[in-house]
């Protein structure tokens, strides 16, 4: 039996890019209701056969979840209508404990992973879509689902700026982001939001004849934090960020915070992707057109951007 997926009316409103509502609430440092300490065995029992039976009350502090999953379905059609592709996000639910946990089948022991990664693995990110009926029965599935954004056409690529986890020392990424404007120039005010966690994400689109993978070579060249880490994140077509409202293992929700049309990244940031990775790629490897022991030429190396992979068959053409 076909059913029929009515849209939100804001859906149905002039332009290509209705506005995002704002479902977030006007205290995110929620304060959770005191609980009885349970014994650890109790918690996390690792006899139970299936996890969600422990997924019951609606309520966890003063976080309406019933509320707060509407909410982000309906922002994965607001999504989809703007054209950005969408996938499902496993989201967080609650045990009978009234603590937040993730609702896949690891639960607890997503720990600082809870809410963050997808339903899918292999070929997820040609999942993505911005087909309303498809997002629609993806969240009659799985209704506690947060939202997740892939930085495919008309998203070309998204910069995620990171805080410092507690222990770390050295820049963030708001700091690494600012010196980049301060050497570099400035960069259109696009469409931001920030994360549950307190990081930000600033999604540009990109010219056509560019494509972006999952680094840039100014990116991988900044200061890194005592973890090793630079705290700068670049999510292209192969990556993807978790999406307002999405809720956070915190109790917090994604949050946008500059609801604008998407912004061409600045050359200084995307120019020379192309030409830095390519003259990184050994030149054995593009001699034999072999990429991590393999003879083929039609599958892109893990190492490399998937994007110079038709500049490399035209060279091996010559």
């Amino acid at each position: 039996m076909e059913s029929r997926v009515e849209s939100p009316d804001f859906l149905e409103a002039s332009g290509s890019s209705p506005p995002l509502r704002d479902y977030s609430d006007d205290s995110p440092n929620w304060e959770p209701r005191l609980l009885a300490k349970q014994p650890r065995t109790a918690r996390r029992n690792p006899n139970k056969k299936r996890i969600d039976r422990l997924w019951t009350p609606a309520q966890v502090g003063n976080l309406d979840l019933d509320a707060i999953h509407a909410a982000i379905r309906e922002a994965a059609l607001d999504y989809a209508a703007r054209g950005w592709k969408v996938i499902p996000i496993w989201g967080m639910v609650a045990s009978v404990y009234g603590e937040l946990v993730c609702a896949c089948p690891l639960g607890y022991k997503c720990g600082s992973n809870s809410g963050k990664h997808p339903w899918a693995g292999v070929g997820l990110f040609d999942l993505a879509t911005s087909d309303p009926d498809t997002i629609a029965q993806w969240w009659e599935q799985r209704p506690g689902s947060n939202v997740g954004l892939v930085g495919r056409d008309p998203i070309g690529v998204i910069i995620d700026l990171d805080r410092l986890k507690e222990g770390e020392t050295g820049p963030d990424g708001f700091e690494l982001w600012q010196e980049l404007l301060d050497l570099h120039g400035p960069a259109d005010t696009t469409f931001t939001e920030d994360s549950g966690s307190g990081g930000r994400h600033l999604l540009f689109a990109v010219k056509p004849d560019v494509v972006i993978g999952n680094s840039l070579p100014i990116i991988s060249d900044l200061t890194k934090a005592s973890s090793g880490q630079v705290k700068i994140d670049v999510k292209g077509r192969n990556g993807y960020v978790v999406a307002a409202p999405s809720l956070h293992l915190s109790g917090s929700l994604y949050r946008v915070t500059q609801d604008l049309p998407l912004a061409m990244a600045p050359d200084w940031l995307v120019g020379p992707a192309t030409s830095s990775s390519l003259r990184n790629l050994p030149a054995s490897k593009a001699a034999s057109g072999k990429t991590n022991g393999s003879s083929k030429t039609n599958r892109p190396s893990k190492t490399y951007d998937s994007r110079i992979e038709a500049i490399i068959d035209a060279l091996l053409a010559e």
